[in-house]
């Protein structure tokens, strides 16, 4: 099931006339059954368009804060094969499935591979399709869903938005095209992802990154901001670049955060409390991430959350469930200490009723081996916007909830 959102990508006037926008999707699972893959990531994924090539040609992606390089389907990623019965080609798969131009040979498929999944309902890049673009001699990795895919890298011109009301436009962009995917790839509602960390460990520089350096953008800042109004929002979402948006976030003290990585908006988490004496006294590596409705936490702090809840493990499916938290308690309050500040969070935001003072919990333990002890997804983010200045910090300023007449 499909619900519609919007994310404003908003450019400074001195570049763009009026603030643009690129319609987005929140992208749930497809399929309860499938094999090779894993799909619990793709549930809170916001997805817009984006173009790319003279003339534009239109793709589907997944804004991802934890990874940098743009990437779509290459032409020669494999189809389902009864996409070679021309009449069925015609009906039932992408365009690419059913040309019969030839593809350039440094794109030609390589030999069997255990990445199993198809692109035949998805947006793949012709290459021929574009003059301006420009394959180079190298390839990339880029991670998918925690399995390593390789991406033929080129450039060519990219418009933040569709074919049909493009964006910011400029020539001359790297992207990745990829050929092989895992067999869950086929059942997501994207063809690509749209990275929006800094640089991967190759210094393969974001979009955002690329603009930023070639003096495209005012300033080297992208704002998020998430609608907390589900029940009544117009937008879910406003991306703004080139700017701290004072118009959705208050910004009137910006407390920057470092960031440890260039990979991910990566920062350090000195320490938590749950209520106001049970304390977790370790630093350790904290991200956000927009793909998950919760957050995910230590191990210990997690064990602190249960216990106070008295939450168990159901064997059916598999989620937390304990007592309601109560909203005038301060034994229910979560704090976080980021950089100098404090933030705190009520437990009732992270807990969903099912049934008498029964609720399921949106929070989940860390992997003991998981780099990112802290994930903070969107429930965070709806509280907070995150301000990613590309010089490598972050800020977490209070989001706005007056602003209605913004997103109308």
């Amino acid at each position: 099931m499909m619900i519609k959102l919007l994310l404003a990508a908003l450019l400074a006037e001195t570049f763009v006339s009026e603030p643009f926008r690129v319609p987005l999707r929140r992208v749930k699972k497809e399929a309860k059954n499938v094999l090779g893959g894993r799909l619990e990531h793709l549930d809170n994924a916001f997805v817009g368009v984006i173009s790319l090539g003279t003339p534009l040609q239109d793709f589907n992606v997944a804004f991802d804060f934890n990874s940098s390089l743009l990437w779509v389907p290459s032409p020669d990623c494999k189809c389902e094969e009864e996409c070679e019965i021309p009449e069925i080609c015609a009906e039932q798969c992408g365009a690419h499935c059913c040309s019969e131009g030839d593809i350039p040979e440094d794109l030609v498929k390589s030999a069997a591979s255990e990445l199993t999944g198809t692109c035949t309902h998805k947006l793949a890049f012709d290459v021929n399709g574009s003059h301006t673009f420009l394959p180079l001699s190298k390839t990339t990795e880029v991670k998918y869903d925690g399995v390593s895919l390789k991406a033929k890298v080129a450039y060519d011109q990219l418009s933040l938005g569709s074919r049909h009301r493009p964006g910011l436009t400029v020539r001359n962009v790297q992207f990745g095209l990829v050929k092989e995917f895992p067999a869950a790839y086929e059942h997501t509602a994207f063809d690509g992802v749209f990275g929006l960390a800094i640089a991967n460990s190759k210094n393969e520089r974001s979009v955002i990154k690329q603009l930023a350096s070639r003096n495209l953008l005012p300033e080297p800042v992208a704002t998020l901001w998430l609608n907390s109004n589900e029940e009544t929002a117009i937008v879910d979402g406003i991306l703004s670049f080139g700017y701290v948006d004072g118009r959705v976030c208050d910004v009137k003290e910006l407390e920057y955060i470092p960031v440890t990585s260039t990979k991910a908006w990566e920062f350090d988490v000195w320490s938590a409390k749950l209520g106001t004496t049970n304390e977790f006294n370790k630093t350790t590596k904290g991200v956000i991430d927009i793909n998950i409705p919760g957050l995910v936490v230590p191990k210990p702090f997690f064990d602190l959350v249960t216990s106070l809840l008295g939450a168990s493990k159901d064997p059916v499916s598999g989620a937390w469930v304990g007592r309601c938290p109560r909203n005038s308690s301060n034994t229910d309050v979560t704090y976080y200490d980021i950089g100098r500040s404090t933030y705190t969070f009520s437990l009732s935001k992270l807990v969903t009723e099912v049934g008498v003072n029964r609720c399921e919990l949106h929070v989940s333990p860390a992997e003991r081996l998981d780099v990112y002890q802290w994930r903070f997804g969107a429930v965070f983010l709806k509280k907070h916007c995150a301000v990613l200045d590309y010089n490598g910090r972050i800020a977490f300023p209070l989001a706005r909830t007056d602003v209605d007449n913004i997103i109308n």
